[in-house]
Order: structure tokens, then C-alpha cells, then sequence
């Protein structure tokens, strides 16, 4: 993942934070093989499917999403709900899952979605509040089909999530 500004300044001066998937889901418990799962297969249409999963899907109207005409739907989801139907969850996963979600504050979560007229995302918000505070997140859609390359960054731009994650970050 990359970073810029502040943040950056955080990791004293680095970019970009390397983090191995199993790495991940053996830190984070009980929600590790979701968020495994959820980042290696985070696709666009995934927000659509877990909006649309919710039940609770509103369409606000049309708007005007950086010069693209959309359709504006929102609504309201339950966090460990979509979790264990999205990702196949068994009984003990999705209760363990359940109670990490409940200890960080986390039982719902605002999403709201902008998709244009050929049924492309666009823009996705999702918010919510946790026991830390609220969040908020923001993604813009574009030039789907277009061919990209991507090269590794230097190790000195690099930290690794296991030493943000041991030391408090």
C-alpha cells in the first residue's frame, strides 16, 4: 500500500507498507482470513454485491460524479453479517468474527455507491464508527479496462506490517 503526506512522515519518510497475506490474517484473529480473503479478491462490484446483500438499499437519485452522469444508492449493512455470507464463513468463524467486531465498535457500516450508465462503479463511500472513533473511506473508479504495469519499490522506501504492527502502529 502506498502512502503519502502525513502519514508517509509517520513511517519515517517511507511510502510503502509491505504486508505478506497470511501475515495479515494471523495478526488481525479472528477477522485475519476475511481480511485475507477481502484483499487478495477486493474487486469493484464487490461493494455493489454487499450493499445489495444488505436488504437495505435506497436509491438517493442521479448525480454528477467528476463529469460522469450516476445513479446514487445507499444503505445500511451489518458488518459481521456480510462478512460470514460474503466469504463462506463456518459457525465458529462467523461468532468469532461477531465478538472482534463488537469489542472494536463495529456492528454496521454506512455505504453508500454511484454507478454509471454501463452499471460501473464509479465512486463507493463507507463510514462507520468504531470504540476508536469513526471512519471513513473514499474510492473513485475509472478507465476500467486499461492495460497497467506495476514494479516492486525500493526496500528503502519499505516498511513491513509486521514491525508497524509490533510496535504499536
Amino acid at each position: 500500500m502506498e502512502f503519502r503526506g502525513a502519514f508517509a512522515s509517520r513511517l519515517d519518510g517511507r511510502h510503502w507498507i509491505k504486508y505478506e497475506y497470511d501475515a495479515l490474517a494471523e495478526l488481525a484473529g479472528p477477522s485475519g482470513e476475511v481480511m485475507k480473503d477481502q484483499l487478495r479478491n477486493s474487486t469493484p462490484n464487490q461493494s455493489v454485491r454487499l450493499l445489495l446483500a444488505s436488504g437495505d438499499v435506497k436509491r438517493v437519485g442521479e448525480e454528477q460524479v467528476r463529469g460522469v452522469k450516476t445513479v446514487h444508492c445507499s444503505g445500511t449493512a451489518d458488518v459481521a453479517e456480510l462478512a460470514r455470507s460474503s466469504w463462506e464463513l463456518d459457525e465458529e468463524q462467523s461468532a468469532a468474527l461477531r465478538k472482534q467486531l463488537e469489542r472494536a465498535g463495529l456492528t454496521t457500516e454506512r455505504i453508500d455507491i454511484w454507478v454509471d450508465e454501463r452499471d460501473l462503479l464509479v465512486r463507493k463511500t463507507e463510514r462507520g464508527e468504531t470504540a476508536g472513533g469513526g471512519f471513513s473511506s473514499t474510492v473513485h473508479y475509472s478507465d476500467y479496462g486499461t492495460p497497467v504495469s506495476a514494479e516492486e519499490p525500493a526496500a528503502s522506501d519499505t516498511v513491513g506490517f509486521e514491525e508497524l504492527a509490533g510496535a504499536g502502529g
